[in-house]
């Protein structure tokens, strides 16, 4: 409604013309209301750590063999049955290494599993005195493939002894675990070298360690400064990959190419490759950081932050599903970590300016 004041046209305050009058306001905006803020307000679960502590179930065999344990790592008390699990291979070039606790196993089953998801460590074929040649490496890569991949079925055959959700499984491995993840994801049989010896893994790409007949697919991978033989290997409509490297590796280079022996692209390339292939993606660089991030507690803790955010908004059970509900391809509001901050639908909106260990320039999230 307009009136005239001293020759000047003015407009009554909008409220005052609104169509619905006073207490009339429809039932579903006091709902998305009331829901807006207790989303805002509270903790959600696997975005936030909402559980003070976890329990352990020791050497569980996932396989045909008593090498093949694992170690799962659930929230204590958490009554959930349909959980995503996250399946961790350690490092070790291959030679050494185990399930058991370490500092960043330790940092990895605190991020997540506090924040509700299942984590199995295991453990896989090694391969004591490898030599130092391409064919040795990639052949203890493929046996440590096949175990993992062995590992993925064996949880997807028994979801509801572990409480997980069978279509939620993804891989996060550091170092050569994250070589084996990476293959395990993305590599296919026709794809391996010719140089292959496969009478040393088996005669066979998917292995014998167990459980067949289930898939061994994943929802996801979180590369903790891995390599991949072959960017071409990952395909436009593949999973989702999150990578966190040390600028300044020399163990698996960053920049340099190949990265380590046969496996020739590092976290920047695989990221840069998938970019363009418009697969989701992310990387977490840490300049003038060595391998493992220094074993620096407090990079480890910083990136395993940035993992977690990555990866929330690819579950199924994301919270955003109970907006999507009832107003269907709206998202409203922010939440916001130590990481950065994201739109309900999980979207990346802005980096915090107080992680000063990492590069600005090369982090980056894809949707």
């Amino acid at each position: 409604m307009k009136t005239r004041r001293g020759g000047m046209t003015s407009r009554r305050p909008l409220a005052l013309e609104s169509p619905h009058p006073p207490g009339r306001l429809r039932f579903p905006v006091i709902l998305f209301a009331v829901l807006f803020l207790q989303i805002s307000s509270f903790a959600l679960r696997y975005r936030d750590i909402t559980f003070p502590s976890y329990t352990v179930q020791n050497a569980v065999q996932y396989g045909n063999n008593s090498v093949l344990l694992a170690d799962v790592y659930s929230p204590t008390g958490d009554t959930a049955r349909l959980r995503p699990l996250v399946i961790f291979v350690h490092g070790g070039g291959f030679v050494g290494g185990g399930r058991g606790l370490s500092q960043f196993s330790g940092i990895i089953f605190d991020a997540l599993v506090r924040r509700g998801y299942v984590v199995a460590s295991i453990d896989y074929r090694l391969t004591p005195g490898i030599t130092n040649d391409d064919p040795s490496y990639f052949e203890a890569m493929l046996r440590a493939i096949q175990d993992t991949k062995a590992a993925i079925r064996y949880f997807r055959r028994n979801p509801s002894v572990y409480g997980i959700d069978s279509s939620q499984i993804f891989v996060i491995g550091s170092s050569a675990g994250a070589i084996t993840s990476i293959h395990a994801a993305y590599l296919d049989s026709s794809e391996c070298p010719s140089y292959v010896r496969w009478g040393n893994v088996g005669n066979t790409f998917e292995g014998t360690s167990g459980n067949p007949g289930y898939s061994s697919r994943v929802s996801g991978v979180i590369n903790c400064w891995g390599a991949i033989g072959d960017t071409a290997w990952i395909r436009p409509g593949n999973v989702p990959i999150y990578n966190v490297h040390g600028m300044a590796d020399s163990t698996i280079f960053y920049y340099k190419i190949p990265a380590y022996h046969s496996f020739r692209f590092s976290s920047k390339y695989i990221y840069e490759n998938v970019m363009r292939k418009n697969i989701r993606t992310g990387l977490d660089s840490f300049p003038n950081t060595g391998h493992t991030l220094d074993n620096n507690a407090t990079k480890q803790n910083q990136a395993m932050v940035g993992v977690a955010a990555w990866l929330y908004p690819l579950l199924n059970s994301s919270a955003t599903a109970l907006f999507d509900g009832f107003m269907p391809g709206w998202k409203p509001g922010i939440f916001e970590s130590s990481f950065g901050v994201y739109d309900l639908a999980g979207r990346f909106r802005a980096r915090r300016k107080d992680l000063g260990q990492h590069s600005p320039m090369e982090r980056g999230f894809s949707w």
